[in-house]
């Protein structure tokens, strides 16, 4: 197996090991996979600015606070009620 079949595959894998707290409810099967389809390829675009900012800075601390603040404002959203909501909405220009 090559080297970017490697990087793909393992990609797709550490995408679709995030479905377990995904919750599908859609009215057709086809929108249920369309769903499915744009989650992969989020999480398989954000593997791979995590890769670069790694790659990059030559350290994981910079990727684990940029997957860190993603799942943040994946769950709380900027319009959501939490400590220190003024500081990220500061440090995010809103």
């Amino acid at each position: 197996m090559s080297g970017g079949c490697k990087l793909i595959c393992g990609l797709v894998g550490w995408g679709t090991g995030h479905f377990s707290g995904d919750k599908y409810s859609a009215p057709s099967d086809s929108l249920v996979l369309l769903g499915m389809a744009h989650r992969i390829a989020q999480c398989v675009s954000l593997g791979l600015v995590l890769s670069w900012l790694a790659m990059r800075s030559g350290s994981v601390l910079l990727s684990i606070i940029t997957h860190s603040m993603a799942n943040f404002l994946q769950v709380a959203g900027l319009d959501g009620d939490y400590p220190g909501k003024i500081w990220v909405r500061t440090a995010l220009g809103r």
